[in-house]
Order: structure tokens, then sequence, then C-alpha cells
């Protein structure tokens, strides 16, 4: 016969507390709003959004947000403004979370462009 000792108990109630906390992190996943360019003025905002990963969500497709991957955006953002021969932009990314959906931010200071 089998028998489940105390510290099976501990160890069988701990997963079902692991994996009831992971299913509920997989749930709280956010979804992209908005994403917004504020700044360019030369480089066109379209261009700008070409080179991002980062997308808003669409009828067709829900765009989960990765703070990850927006911090790659703001540097790939960065190095086209470079290629464009803007040597001194800054590109600062931020977010505001409103009703479970995320709004995402670019400002981008160009500078002066050199050729």
């Amino acid at each position: 016969m089998l028998t489940i000792t105390r510290f099976s108990w501990k160890k069988i109630f701990l997963l079902g507390i692991s994996f009831f906390s992971c299913f509920l992190l997989a749930s709280q996943k956010k979804t992209v709003k908005t994403v917004s360019i504020i700044g360019a003025e030369i480089v066109k905002e379209s261009l700008i959004l070409s080179a991002m990963r980062t997308k808003k969500s669409t009828i067709f497709s829900s765009q989960e947000f990765d703070s990850r991957i927006l911090r790659l955006d703001a540097i790939s953002v960065k190095t086209l403004y470079i290629s464009n021969g803007f040597l001194e932009v800054s590109v600062e990314d931020s977010t505001r979370i409103v009703d479970g959906k995320v709004h995402v931010f670019l400002k981008i200071s160009e500078g002066k462009q050199y050729f």
C-alpha cells in the first residue's frame, strides 16, 4: 500500500502553488495598444516603425509586450538614425499601462544631420 508522508504532502502542496503561480503569470501578459513616436521630424515615422519589432496589436494579431524587445527597438532606431547621418541622436523608450494594455512611446532627439 502506498503511504504519503507529511513531507511528501508538503512537496505536492508547493508544486501546486508553483504551477498555479505560473498559470497566473501567463494569463497576465500585456498586449501593445499603441506605439507612438515623439520628436521625429526628418526621418519618416513609417521607416522608424519598420525598424522596430514591437508593433501595436491589430484585429488579426495580438502583439505581446516584451520590455527587452523594446530596449532592442530603441537601439535599432538609434542605429537607423546614425546610419542616416544623425550622429548625436538620442532615443528614449517609455511605457504606460492603461486597463491592461501597454502604450509604448519612443522619444527621439534627432540632433544635427552631418551628411
